[in-house]
């Protein structure tokens, strides 16, 4: 079996932070992935780090 990759939950805030000075709603975004909005505000922690590219994947993609 591979080892999951994973990454620091606090790794993404500065993402989050810059979608929410936009206005965008990215506590959907999270959710949708599997991230919880809560853990990645407190920067404490580790995700998969496929779920964060996703998350990536999937807002360059959003027209909001």
């Amino acid at each position: 079996m591979s080892p999951i990759d994973l990454c620091e939950a606090g790794a993404l805030q500065p993402f989050v932070r810059c979608m929410q000075r936009r206005g965008i709603d990215v506590d959907r975004y999270l959710e949708q992935q599997w991230i919880p909005p809560a853990q990645v505000d407190a920067g404490e922690g580790k995700i998969i780090k496929r779920q964060a590219w996703r998350m990536f994947l999937k807002t360059s993609k959003s027209p909001s």
